[in-house]
């Protein structure tokens, strides 16, 4: 790998399920990729 490669920013997040979407692990990923991290 030479300097000029770049991994991506990631993150792990411990969190449940909200089947609307407005809590829990798919908020975490949402917000996640709005600061462009991969989750």
């Amino acid at each position: 790998m030479s300097s000029s490669d770049t991994r991506p920013l990631s993150a792990l997040t411990v969190a449940g399920s909200d089947s609307g979407g407005g809590a829990g692990i798919q908020a975490d990923l949402k917000t996640l990729a709005a600061h462009g991290v991969h989750g």
